[in-house]
């Protein structure tokens, strides 16, 4: 009897007696706020590839062969480096039926890892809110809205420069300029005349010396049969060389167009290897063989030429040119870098 007594003693006491009370979930015991983790776990990460940065690296073409995202999507970037890491905010303009999408750059989380970004890098994209991925902070959930004025409807907007409030942060980029990188590079087929009308092919490279004033280098060949014809037929040709240096001025036009007014200076080198020589024994006479050198020396030129040079945007990095001038007509393709 005793002893029943004195067990059922012992179990009172423990019933009684406070002891220590751990969690039925492990979450409990870390220090982690569980809704971020639910969050985490929740969000869909799908692995896609950089295709193309426009040289303002402002633009870029990524692949969306997963078809994770579709024009107007606000997205973040991220790599694995070694965990999810934010890379950049971005919009999305365009997608097209290839499964490859424009966006443009809103903010750039790490600065170091876009430094690291390159062509065909791997990269995860994350489809809306990506506020779980920053540092906690009480504004984090308004940082991580997207205002409806700064959404892309149409890809037109890949042009704009003022309608992100959050461009700003991109770059030092002097906002004075209406073409922002340094470089342009164009090849063009032109007109020009010399012994009549002929066709000009030629390159140019320019530099923005300052804000929206540009020096410019040309290059550029032609050839004009039967030139000089003294004797006819004449079995003669001369290939024609013209070098210029130009200054120009931008002045920003509708639809993503720049009007550019030059002065500069050209000089027009021709190369006949044939001309004042003899065919045969006494032809041509000696009279022919000076006009056909007077005439090669005709095609010489070191003079100012003026004239101005239209851009008409069409790609993100890409412009057809046109130009008319006292040197030449010109038209080609522009790339700016």
């Amino acid at each position: 009897m005793k002893k029943i007594f004195l067990n059922i003693l012992i179990l009172t006491l423990n019933f009684f007696t406070p002891t220590d009370i751990y969690s039925q979930d492990i979450l409990d015991d870390m220090d982690i706020d569980q809704d971020t983790v639910a969050t985490t776990v929740n969000a869909e990460l799908f692995k896609e590839s950089i295709l193309k940065i426009s040289p303002s690296q402002k633009i870029l073409l990524i692949s969306n062969q997963n078809q994770s995202f579709t024009k107007g999507d606000f997205i973040s970037i991220l790599v694995k480096a070694p965990i999810e890491t934010l890379v950049f905010r971005a919009l999305v303009a365009k997608v097209t039926d290839q499964k490859i999408a424009g966006i443009k750059l809103l903010k750039i989380y790490s600065n170091e890892l876009w430094q690291n970004l390159d062509l065909n890098s791997e990269v995860l994209v994350l489809k809306g809110d990506d506020s779980y991925f920053k540092a906690k902070s009480k504004n984090s959930s308004e940082n991580a809205k997207v205002k409806t004025e700064d959404r892309i409807e149409d890809e037109d907007d890949l042009f704009s420069t003022t309608n992100l409030n959050d461009d700003s942060d991109l770059s030092d980029e002097n906002k004075g300029r209406f073409i922002k990188p340094d470089f342009t590079f164009g090849v063009n087929l032109g007109l020009i005349k010399a012994a009549g009308t002929q066709r000009h092919l030629n390159a140019q490279l320019a530099y923005q010396v300052a804000d929206n004033i540009w020096a410019e280098m040309t290059a550029g060949i032609s050839n004009i049969p039967e030139y000089p014809n003294v004797l006819n037929p004449s079995d003669l040709n001369t290939t024609l060389y013209n070098y210029s240096v130009r200054f120009k001025y931008t002045i920003s036009a509708p639809f993503y167009s720049y009007i550019m007014p030059y002065v500069g200076f050209l000089i027009a080198q021709p190369i006949s290897e044939g001309a004042g020589k003899e065919t045969s024994p006494g032809i041509p006479t000696s009279t022919q063989r000076n006009k056909e050198l007077a005439m090669v020396d005709e095609l010489k030129a070191n003079n100012i030429i003026y004239g101005f040079t239209l851009l008409k945007r069409i790609v993100p990095g890409w412009f057809v040119r046109a130009e008319v001038g006292s040197d030449m007509i010109n038209g080609g393709l522009c790339i700016e870098f």
